[in-house]
């Protein structure tokens, strides 16, 4: 009952606000990777005090894959076939052509057993089969985060993003297990940043206020 007495402009600060936490995002962070000067902004917006324009909206429903419906508070469905795409696609501004080149910063993130992997996630077929929504939306944010610079190699990263590049390749490189003699790929479907878990927790503690 509690997000239907709510505008919709209350929604997207809760949400918005419940994003960056559940990623364990600072507000400088979000300020750096969205080019504001200070965390000012985005406290407002997280406050309910500003709203961000058309185009923000989008680039912030990019940054986390996430549906614009759900973000302002049209909708209770977190991600659908479009916003996680749509999340993909904008990445490929930041590298080069997702899927079909590899960027040498994006392989040198999947350095796994003294071998580089070429990542089923890469094709986009495979991709939709082998992993949820939940999980290429933890991928997206992850790449968000950690390629935001020009880093030539992964051991240029600093500590905290070297240690999102092994959750990220922890993501993207499936495991695998025997089956009747051939070997299989498990599929991916467990995130690391429950988003949808988070958003019940919401839902339910506004709920419990409301009564």
């Amino acid at each position: 009952m509690g997000d239907f007495y709510m505008s919709n402009q209350d929604l997207f600060s809760k949400r918005l606000k419940l994003l960056r936490i559940t990623y364990g995002l600072s507000m400088k962070t979000l300020a750096d990777v969205w080019g504001y000067k200070n965390t000012g902004t985005i406290s407002q917006f997280e406050n309910n005090k500003s709203s961000p324009s058309f185009n923000r909206l989008i680039q912030v429903a990019n940054f986390y894959a996430v549906a614009l419906d759900w973000l302002v508070g049209r909708s209770n469905i977190i991600y659908t076939k479009e916003s996680v795409f749509e999340g993909e696609i904008a990445l490929n501004e930041q590298f080069v052509n997702l899927g079909e080149k590899i960027g040498f910063n994006y392989i040198a993130a999947l350095h796994k057993g003294g071998e580089f992997i070429v990542p089923t996630y890469l094709d986009k077929e495979k991709r939709e089969k082998y992993y949820s929504f939940d999980v290429r939306a933890n991928i997206v944010v992850l790449h968000n985060q950690i390629f935001r610079k020009d880093y030539k190699i992964v051991e240029y990263l600093p500590a905290k993003e070297k240690e999102k590049t092994e959750i990220l390749s922890s993501l993207i490189c499936l495991d695998t297990q025997i089956i009747d003699g051939k070997e299989v790929k498990i599929k991916r479907t467990v995130p690391v940043y429950d988003v949808a878990a988070a958003y019940r927790k919401l839902q339910q503690e506004t709920d419990d206020t409301d009564e």
